[in-house]
This record gives C-alpha cells, structure tokens and sequence, in this order.
C-alpha cells in the first residue's frame, strides 16, 4: 500500500488495497509479526505536523518546486541529517567526557547521594542554568559554572550531570539517574526509555509530555557511550584488548585449561539454530546511520564470504514456496549441498517450511543465527538478513569456531547430518574442518528425528566424550562396590572372565538357533502346503491358456517354498555345528529348546515394558516443559506435536507388550490405554512395581 501527496495535498491511493493472500501467518516464539505490519503500514500513513506544512508551503507558494514526492522520504533525510549531526559532536567531545566522568566518580571520596547538586561559586568563566532531574526530585534553572574553554557537558559532570544536548544542554539528568535506568534494563531488558520518563514525570508530580522520553534518550545513549570507552579503557589496561578475548574467556569451563590438564574429546562443546524470534522491521531505525561496535554479532560482509558455497536447488516435489527470494542459484539452505534428498532433509524443509512462506517484506533481519556452549553461552551470532536459516550463517559461524577455538572441537546442529557433507562439499571450509578434527552431531533435542542409521553416527549418545558425568561416578561407584564380590563369585564357581564373555556368546547362539529352528518348522509347512498344492490341482481341460497360468503360479510358489527350506536347513545346520549338537537337534520336548524358548519370551516382555517405561517418562518430561511459564508459542506448539508422535509410538509399543504378556508363565496382567495415560499424569512413574514382585510397593 503506498501513499502519494499531489498538489491539492490530498491522499491518493496508488497500489490499491494491500493484500496479504491466504498465507497462514507465521507466529514465531517472540510473536509480534502482525503488530510489526500494522506499526509500517501505519507510520507510512502518517507525519508529523510540520512536515504537513512543508508541504502545503511547497504547493501554494513555490509552484516550479512542486513535485510528486513521498511525506516519508523528507522526514527520514531531515531526522537522519540531525541524528547524524548529533552523534558527530557527542563523538568529537567524548574523550573530555570520559575524563570528567572518570574526575568526578573516582576523584572525591565519599558515596554519592542522589541529591542534586548544589550551586557553586567560582571565579573566571561564566554561569548558565539547567534543569536538573534526578531520581526523586526536580531542581529548575539549576546554575552550573562553566570555566572559560570548558564544554558544557564537562562542567555538568562535574556536578554529576549530563546534558540531554552535545553543545548548549538545557535539561541535565543525574548520573545517578541514569545508573539507575542502566541497572533497571540490565535486569529487564523491556523496560523502554519512555516507560522510565514516565516513571521519572510521576515522581516529581510533572505532566509528561514526548519530548521528555527524547531528552532521556539522548542523555542515557550519551551515558552509555560513556561507560563503554571507560570499559575499553580498562580492558586494554587488563590486556583483554586482544582480538576475540569475549568469545576465548566467556565460558571458564570450556575455555580454562591447566597445566597438563588431560586432554578432552571434544575439547568443548557447541550448539547452533537458527531463531525466527528476533526479527527488525526494515524500517526501524534505519535512519540511525549509528554503527554498534559488537564483541558478539558477526558482520554482513563476513557471512557473505560463504553465500556462494551451496546454491539452491529446485525442490523434489515441485512446490516453488520452498524457493528463497533469490531464486533458483542463489543461495540455498543446508539440503541443497546434498546431491540426493535424504529423510533427514526432508524433515527439515516440513518443519521451516512455514517460516519460508510467511517472510513478511517488512522485515530486514528475520531472525538471528547464535552459536552458545554447552553452558548456555552465546559465543556469537549472525543476522539472517533478507533470507531464512541458509547454509551462508551455519558455515559462517563454523569457520569462527574454528578460527577462535582452532581443533577438537564439538559441534551440534538440528542437521547436523547434512551439515557434515556441506562443509565437506565447501571449498572454503572442508580443509580447514578437516585439519582442527571438528566433530558435528545433531542436537540431542532433534535427535530422535533422525533415522536409526543417522543416529548411530551423529547422535550425541554414540559418540566418545559425551557420556555424562553423573553416569561416570555412577559406574566407578559399581566397579568399586561390586568387584569384590565378582571375585569371591569366580573363585567359588572356578570361572575365568573369558567363560562369563563365552556365556554371552552362547546364549547368543542358543537363541538364534531356536528361531532357525521356528523358522524352519515354519518353512516345512510352507513346502508342504506348496507341494500338495500343486500334486492335487485340478486342471480344465479345454482351457490351455487358464491352466498355463495356474502352472506357472503353483511352480513358482513352489520354488519359492523349496528355497526358504532349503535356506532355513542350512541355517539350522551351520548353528548345530557352532553348538557341537550334530546329529542331536533340539525337539519342541527338549529341556534346552523350552528354557531357550521361555528366556526369549521374558527377553521380549521385559523389552516391551521397558519400551512403555521409556517413551512414558520421556512424554512426561516433554510434557513438564511444555507447561513451563515464559516459554514461547511456536515452541509450545512444536513439543505438543511431538507428543502427539509420541501417543502413536506407545500405542504400537502397548500393542506389542499386550501381544506378549499373556504367554508368560505365569501370565503377565495386560496394560491399557487408560492406565497409561495416567502413568503419564503422575510425578514418579515406577511401572516395574506393578509387575516384578521384588520391587517394594513404596518406591510407587
């Protein structure tokens, strides 16, 4: 929707009405995005009063000056022209302001107050007047003495003050106003500057009015800027000047190491998704040309280095939303590095799909790219500026592990999988990740999603130097208590460790060989059936066509027959000499085939109970997180449908434990669904209680 101004100065509407199509809106964990549309659409509509009469003075009075021009584009030149102005003389002077700063908090002795300061007398110089506002008080035409070649704002810190303008300040707020307001948005980042003016306007009993949220603005950035060179002043005297000493010195755990210290693998961990919370309309702050020098946020142009190394693909199943902005060869996402779609990629484009299709133009950066260790940490981050998660953030953010942290070093990602081909597949990245021995995995939160054989390579459960600390005493605790009680085991029985390795062994082969021997009973009656099938059928003897068919199907059932026995024999065969019983096959009667086969059924009841017992308490602590306060809706939405696979996966898992219960000896009582649900609705879950007698009722 946009708005022209002609030379009536009436509206005129040029694009007709905005229409937003029948995409569903995407509601990230912040929230926010439709207010974010209505603020843009809004504040191209309206201006304020002067620049009205801007307007009307160029359409009566200057006629060869009239010319179709938006109101947005004369208020965004005039107030970047004067905030450009205004930072160039607060930089020029910020030097004397530190120095003053520095005199006046560590040049007296004695605690401040949060009194005003009192007027002084002092000889040379002259004497203006401000208004002083301080945490409870309000002081007018407050007379501060300024000495000759002294800026104004010197000579207010002096006083503990600080002007609300670079040059001739006429409103002044105390330090220890503004500490106050620094300390408050430390610990409530949502408290805004005109929340605090009002605050401020109730205090002292003052109507509020717009212009005093500016004037705290200008004083409390001024102020800021302040303790930011005092900060860079301390550090260069601390030596932690040095290029990424935040990131090297953020986190003690992962980044102190001793003296001789054994050496960890990996030597730290790191975790890194993309966050659609934190985006920036492309109008916010644009006309505050103002750079902020960050310790944490990667620039544009160091992320750009990367946007060439993986290109978008056109998608599989032809569904043109999935494709970036750019198009097709512009920059693509961590699935177009691979040359084949895996399941993996596959569920990773489902579940970003909704944020591809409802990017709003209106954003600049839809949302950041952080890395954070396993402390929880943020290393660094990255804007997706224009874009979704691409594979130019992951690999950018990678690459300053690598460079920062240098080798052995653990990395998690949600695609993982894919992302260790892509920066295989980099040219700018694939030797450097190959020299440092960088390890990717997927995050333990997302690695459930991954197929079983994608699991066993890249879930954090199966790979060294993951194993948690807790198990690992655990485990000393077990080696230390029961060790003594092995030994007197194997001195009683004359038992070696190489026989109690063999019993594994054997029992192994006992059972395998009790299902070949199923398998072949099973084969048998499958040739049987398959060869008095086809020594009784009857054939139609005037239709040659019919029974060459019903010949054909019978020969090839029996041929299929005769393979799997034949097959099952040779199985049954190999397995009796790997347990010396040639010539004595276990028969249904025989004492071992009955032991082997009751110890298969146990092994499978108590495989399916502890299958139910796992998938109910890990449903009940996704359920304890989905109902924690503070947490966000589209996070909210995500686990409640992972419950919902989870509901499916007990379901089969019940299925299969029902199936098996009753053949127990004697038989094990059968679970519902009902029962179930209400394991998952109690704090401690003890299903062993119910069904082994030695567990005590109290442990429930």
């Amino acid at each position: 929707m946009m708005f022209y101004d002609d030379s009536d100065s009436n509206w005129v509407d040029m694009g007709g009405d905005d229409d937003d199509g029948d995409d569903d809106v995407e509601i990230s964990h912040g929230g926010g995005e439709r207010e974010d549309r209505a603020k843009a659409i809004f504040e191209s509509i309206t201006m304020p009063s002067y620049i009205v009469s801007i307007f009307y003075f160029l359409s009566h009075y200057l006629p060869v000056m009239r010319r179709r021009v938006t109101r947005r584009r004369i208020y965004v030149e005039a107030r970047r022209t004067r905030l450009r102005s205004l930072h160039a003389s607060w930089d020029a002077q910020m030097p004397c302001l530190v120095q003053a700063f520095l005199a006046w908090k560590y040049g007296h002795s004695g605690e401040a107050s949060d009194s005003l300061p009192m007027d002084t007398q002092a000889e040379g110089g002259s004497i203006f007047h401000v208004t002083a506002i301080g945490i409870t008080s309000r002081q007018r035409m407050l007379a501060i003495h300024q000495n000759e070649n002294e800026l104004a704002n010197v000579s207010l810190l002096r006083e503990g003050l600080l002007g609300c303008s670079p040059e001739t300040p006429s409103v002044a707020f105390a330090l220890q106003t503004l500490e106050l307001y620094h300390r408050l948005r430390r610990r409530h980042g949502q408290l805004s500057v005109q929340t605090m003016a009002h605050v401020l306007c109730d205090l002292h009993d003052y109507t509020y009015h717009s212009c005093h949220r500016e004037q705290l603005d200008i004083a409390f950035d001024a102020y800021l800027d302040i303790l930011r060179h005092v900060e860079k002043m301390v550090n260069i005297e601390l030596g932690r000047d040095s290029l990424h000493w935040r990131a090297r010195n953020a986190c003690p755990p992962c980044h102190y190491e001793l003296e001789d210290e054994p050496v960890l693998v990996p030597r730290a961990w790191y975790a890194q998704d993309g966050n659609y919370s934190l985006k920036r309309a492309a109008n916010a702050g644009h006309v505050d040309q103002h750079h902020f020098a960050s310790t944490y946020n990667l620039s544009r142009a160091e992320v750009d280095v990367f946007k060439d190394e993986v290109r978008c693909k056109p998608p599989v199943d032809g569904d043109l939303h999935d494709v970036p902005s750019d198009g097709l060869g512009g920059p693509g996402d961590v699935t177009d590095g691979q040359d084949v779609q895996t399941t993996c990629a596959k569920n990773w484009k489902a579940a970003n799909s909704a944020n591809k299709k409802s990017a709003f133009e209106i954003y600049e950066t839809n949302g950041i790219f952080p890395v954070a260790c396993r402390h929880g940490l943020i290393v660094t981050f990255a804007e997706m500026v224009h874009s979704n998660e691409l594979a130019k953030y992951p690999l950018a953010t990678t690459n300053f592990l690598l460079e920062v942290f240098g080798y052995d070093i653990g990395l998690g990602a949600d695609i993982g999988c894919l992302f260790t081909e892509t920066i295989k597949n980099s040219n700018l990245l694939k030797d450097k990740a190959a020299q440092l021995r960088l390890q990717v995995v997927v995050n333990a939160f997302h690695g459930w999603a991954h197929n079983r054989l994608c699991q066993l390579q890249y879930h954090p459960l199966y790979r060294k130097g993951s194993f948690m600390f807790n198990n690992y005493k655990q485990a000393l605790m077990i080696i230390k208590d029961y060790t003594p009680q092995i030994a007197a085991f194997k001195a009683q029985f004359l038992v070696t460790d190489a026989d109690i390795e063999q019993w594994i062994n054997q029992e192994l082969l006992a059972v395998s060989y009790v299902e070949a021997l199923m398998l072949l009973q099973s084969a048998d009656a499958k040739w049987t059936q398959a060869s008095n099938a086809f020594a009784t059928t009857s054939f139609d003897v005037t239709n040659y066509g019919a029974n060459s068919r019903i010949t054909a199907r019978l020969k090839a059932d029996r041929r299929a027959a005769m393979d799997q026995h034949l097959v099952a024999i040779r199985a049954v065969t190999d397995l009796e000499a790997k347990l010396g019983l040639i010539g004595a096959r276990w028969t249904h009667e025989h004492p071992d085939f009955i032991a082997t086969l009751e110890y298969m059924r146990q092994r499978e009841y108590h495989r399916a109970l502890d299958k139910i017992q796992q998938l109910v308490v890990q449903q009940l602590f996704e359920l304890s997180k989905a109902n924690l306060s503070g947490l966000g809706y589209k996070l909210r939405e995500s686990i409640w449908r992972a419950l919902k696979v989870r509901s499916k996966a007990i379901q089969s898992t019940l299925d299969r434990y029902n199936a098996v219960a009753p053949l127990m000896r004697p038989p094990a009582p059968t679970l519902e669904w009902k029962q179930i649900m209400d394991y998952v609705f109690v704090l401690r879950v003890h299903l062993w209680n119910r069904f082994i007698p030695w567990v005590p009722a109290k442990s429930a």
